[in-house]
């Protein structure tokens, strides 16, 4: 509002120094009167702080005046965080982002214990391995199992009740054997099981191989196979009755599950019994030899 000076007078407005352009900024320029002019917000926000200044002029001079508008504003979502999924040993990086004035602090914390009540949670602190990053991003790297579990981003900058949004990270564990070679010895005709324990998120299948070759359901018919559920996992048992020196062999079973494989092998070394000979005579016509046989030794003697 202009106090004294001869009209025609007109009116000019800056935002921190720079001319306003009503559409961009979303404000609309009012004229009371030849001596007022007005800024009005419609919708008033965040972008809208800053340094106005009202530039009037006339004929002879001009004369202006600038004022501070500061909007506490509440915190709201840019990125509202969600549920992710990530596979062991793989990073995820999980966004909560907000804006409101002053600008909202983002907090993270993580469910200890099975209850979801707000006292279960404790606020994380970047570490080597989970992050909080400037932008108010959760990042996790190489994740393991250990990191899964409930989380909380909290959003607030002490103007209304802030914001508070609970997700859940799930780590996925692919197939994998702990035990990657086993040697295993039997003797002829014993039964033999041979055991491969895999681990990872189910379902998981176990396929056999011996010596590269797929062992299919009745390709030996003194082979059969089982399977054992336990609580992480899978275990396979190839069973192999009256075991015989042909089935020294390398066997190999490979762990599948959505996520990735596995392979383990087993060394299966059949040893057979020391088999005596009879001493015996034999009688070879026509020659000056006979042969004797005595416990698996030759000796050659003269016939007289």
């Amino acid at each position: 509002m202009v106090s004294a000076g001869d009209p025609p007078i007109s009116f000019r407005w800056e935002k921190d120094g720079e001319p306003i352009q009503p559409a961009l900024l979303d404000v609309n320029v009012e004229y009371i009167n030849q001596y007022t002019s007005t800024l009005f917000f419609e919708k008033a926000s965040q972008k809208h702080n800053g340094n106005y200044t009202c530039i009037a002029s006339n004929l002879y001079a001009s004369a202006n005046h600038t004022a501070s508008l500061t909007l506490n504003i509440p915190p709201r979502w840019i990125i509202e965080p969600k549920d992710v999924e990530v596979v062991q040993g793989s990073s995820v990086r999980v966004d909560c982002q907000a804006e409101g004035y002053p600008r909202p602090i983002i907090r993270w914390k993580q469910l200890v214990g099975a209850h979801g009540n707000p006292e279960s949670f404790q606020t994380i602190m970047s570490s080597a391995r989970m992050q909080v990053l400037e932008n108010g991003s959760l990042l996790i790297l190489e994740a393991s199992p250990n990191d899964g579990g409930s989380f909380l981003c909290q959003a607030f900058n002490r103007i209304g009740p802030g914001l508070s949004k609970m997700l859940t990270i799930t780590v996925h564990v692919p197939a994998h054997f702990k035990t990657k070679f086993n040697a295993q010895k039997s003797k002829k005709g014993d039964q033999v099981n041979l055991n491969c324990k895999a681990q990872g998120d189910r379902p998981i299948t176990i396929t056999w191989y011996k010596d590269g070759e797929l062992l299919g359901n009745g390709t030996i018919p003194r082979y059969s196979k089982r399977q054992y559920d336990h609580h992480d996992g899978l275990t396979s048992q190839l069973s192999i009755h009256s075991v015989r020196r042909e089935d020294s062999s390398v066997f190999s079973c490979r762990a599948t599950n959505r996520y990735g494989h596995d392979d383990s092998t087993v060394e299966l070394v059949v040893q057979g019994t020391e088999s005596s000979f009879s001493k015996c005579n034999v009688d070879v016509s026509r020659t000056e030899y006979i042969t004797s046989i005595v416990k698996g030794t030759f000796r050659l003697t003269r016939q007289r």
